[in-house]
């Protein structure tokens, strides 16, 4: 199972909105609203990281109000 974490700036006033998208996606595992240098946090997994980038490719990277994100792809230890 590959998984990552997104950090997510979004356009003001529309986190609600992108929150509600996030949440319709099926890689997307939990999603939170947080204070700080990003808006938004979101955990995704996927079975291969090829999956992974998929879905950033066709589901999360099309969402609109988002301004920015930085992807932490994640690995056990």
């Amino acid at each position: 199972m590959s998984s990552a974490f997104l950090l997510i700036n979004c356009k003001l006033g529309s986190d609600k909105e992108v929150i509600n998208r996030l949440n319709e996606i099926p890689v997307v595992i939990q999603v939170y609203r947080v204070y700080g240098a990003y808006d938004i946090i979101v955990r995704v997994a996927a079975g291969t990281v090829e999956k992974l980038q998929q879905a950033f490719k066709s589901d999360l990277k099309r969402l609109d109000n988002i301004l920015s994100t930085v992807t932490l792809v994640t690995k056990e230890i």
